[in-house]
């Protein structure tokens, strides 16, 4: 069969009936299974039921049939940048389609990928901020693996999300660098800078 990855304690039935000439034909059932605290556990197709990942760890997962859906929920865990890590194991031609939201489902990337790797855009938001990411079928992908790992760097002179207002605008010091990026085509930056003395301003 497919490779499943139901919670413990999960029931499941296999019904096996006759298509022909299979009357008093024996036959042997078996189970291969293994112990893998890094596979996701469905059900997992919500917002409300995804599976947690991190920065420290690599989750593995698959489409157990073409209307399964993968979600996945990470909580910001570095004041700095980081980015997610989508790779195809075991797909021959197999297509995803990859969307990953903010908190309130608003769409931040949406990319449809082949078996191969794909790193998302760089992402900035504040530690603590969740984020989802969401698997589905694109074409062929039943039953092929993928891991999903993230790559998160600490930098506290990397400005953090949202700061896309004047109130929220990211505070600049003197003779001190800061890092960022627009994460997509809407995304807006504002910083601020209150001078110390009268004097003349550049800003690089």
């Amino acid at each position: 069969t497919n490779t499943y990855n139901f919670k413990k304690g999960t029931v499941l039935y296999l019904k096996v009936t006759n298509v022909y000439n299979g009357k008093g034909e024996e036959y042997t059932i078996s189970i291969n299974a293994k112990e893998d605290s890094k596979w996701e556990q469905e059900y997992n197709d919500t917002k409300s039921t995804a599976t947690t990942i991190d920065s420290k760890s690599e989750v593995y997962g698959n489409l157990y049939s073409v209307d399964d859906v993968d979600y996945y929920k990470y909580k910001v865990d570095v004041t700095g940048y980081y980015s997610l890590i989508f790779k195809s194991i075991t797909a021959q031609g197999g297509m995803w389609n990859l969307s990953l939201y903010d908190s309130s489902l608003k769409e931040l990337e949406y990319v449809m990928i082949s078996n191969n790797t794909y790193t998302t855009n760089t992402y900035n938001f504040k530690k603590g901020t969740v984020l989802y990411l969401k698997v589905i079928n694109s074409y062929n992908a039943r039953g092929e693996e993928y891991t999903i790992s993230i790559n998160a760097k600490d930098d506290p002179k990397w400005e953090q999300e949202k700061d896309d207002s004047f109130r929220n605008a990211d505070k600049l010091k003197y003779k001190a660098d800061k890092s960022g990026n627009l994460y997509n085509t809407d995304d807006v930056d504002y910083y601020t800078y209150t001078a110390a003395k009268t004097s003349t301003l550049k800003a690089t």
